[in-house]
């Protein structure tokens, strides 16, 4: 089992300073947000419109993929980041996570055209430095001696090229960072992410997520009282068939089925988005959405959040890393597992709602009053 227990950047985007988002929680956190852990399994950011909350998603979604998928990169294609208006300084990333009993910190330095810098150590009474790279120059500890066979690419992370050359030693690293999954990179929203057809085609092979997507919907006032799944075949032979949802809806004794596109934006957008709920909450692992609110009642994106924060529905404690415009949320998540965005001058800068200094956020008070009194930040200056 993993977790993330927190990931830094510097000198991206909108941030010159940096940010850092921690998942730990401390003794002062209330039992009923920790669950007896020691960290977060939900966090959720906020800020004006602007304020560069999304550029804290882009940023771990970036290191991500980095980790993950840039072998697969051409040896001249650039990398997907962007320093602070133009500084001619690199960008920084750090992500610190848990592996069974050991705690792993892995950190980058770079432009979009190299890797400047790149560290993995490893602390279980001790910190090691286990890889360490400088450019293309790699040296490791004895443990992890078959990576220094490996030919390094200028834009890719050693986690991926490792994986390529089915090394074993980074195997759970790169096995973190695998169980991610993003709806926003660094261009934007990710088109492919949550579409009909891939949801569809997903609940026709899984009963049990099916299911999990229908009493879902079913217990949100949709009206919905069951949903199938119908395949229709290609007009071309060589194209697999494609799958679509019907919606069924009780009218007094009768029944009728509808397609997505007669029912409401919001429960389209559940549709899309459920499954990959129920798959993060199966294999644990981390969900990064921005914006998931979009089209949602508040009670409903409430209970999407519970999801996360229940030890009966999470029982591999997946983490939940959102971004929102609703307001009300804020007193649920309270002050442990909120994010504030502010922009000044137009640099961006973060903080955790417990790093307020004085007793104006206590933990039996609610935050969306000072919130909207502009107090605590997060606010647009109008």
């Amino acid at each position: 089992m993993s977790h993330l227990l927190e990931f830094a950047f510097k000198n991206f985007i909108s941030f010159r300073e940096g940010a850092r988002i921690s998942f730990e929680l401390d003794a002062n956190c209330p039992p009923h947000i920790s669950n007896d852990l020691d960290f977060t399994t939900v966090i959720g950011v906020k800020g004006a419109n602007g304020s560069g909350k999304t550029n804290v998603l882009k940023a771990i979604s970036f290191l991500v993929d980095f980790a993950r998928n840039s072998w697969a990169k051409d040896p001249d294609e650039v990398l997907a980041i962007a320093p602070f208006f133009g500084s001619d300084q690199p960008c920084e990333f750090c992500a610190k996570f848990r592996i069974k009993e050991y705690v792993y910190e892995y950190e980058l330095v770079a432009n979009n055209s190299e890797v400047v810098s790149e560290k993995l150590s490893r602390t279980r009474s001790k910190r090691s430095v286990l890889v360490e790279r400088d450019r293309n120059k790699l040296d490791t500890t004895s443990e992890f001696r078959e990576l220094r066979e490996m030919q390094l690419k200028s834009n890719a992370s050693f986690i991926s090229t490792a994986r390529q050359y089915q090394l074993a030693t980074l195997k759970p690293v790169y096995e973190f960072f695998d169980r991610c999954r993003s709806n926003v990179n660094f261009r934007g929203p990710i088109e492919t992410f949550g579409s009909t057809s891939a949801a569809a085609r997903f609940l026709n092979e899984d009963q049990a997520s099916l299911d999990f997507v229908r009493e879902f919907l079913s217990s949100c006032d949709t009206g919905i009282s069951n949903v199938t799944i119908e395949k229709r075949a290609s007009v071309d032979e060589k194209r697999p068939p494609t799958y679509y949802p019907r919606f069924h809806h009780v009218a007094g004794e009768s029944q009728i089925s509808i397609t997505e596109d007669d029912e409401s934006h919001g429960t389209r957008s559940l549709f899309r988005i459920l499954p990959i709920y129920r798959a993060a909450l199966q294999r644990g692992g981390i969900l990064i959405l921005d914006e998931f609110d979009a089209f949602l009642h508040p009670f409903i994106l409430q209970k999407l959040v519970d999801l996360f924060g229940d030890p009966d529905e999470n029982p591999n404690r997946a983490q939940l890393l959102f971004s929102t415009h609703n307001t009300e949320i804020l007193d649920s998540l309270g002050r442990y597992r909120t994010y504030l965005v502010n922009k000044v001058d137009n640099e961006s800068f973060a903080y955790r709602l417990d790093e307020i200094q004085g007793d104006l956020l206590r933990n039996d008070r609610r935050i969306v009053p000072p919130y909207l009194e502009g107090k605590i930040g997060g606010v647009p200056r109008l």
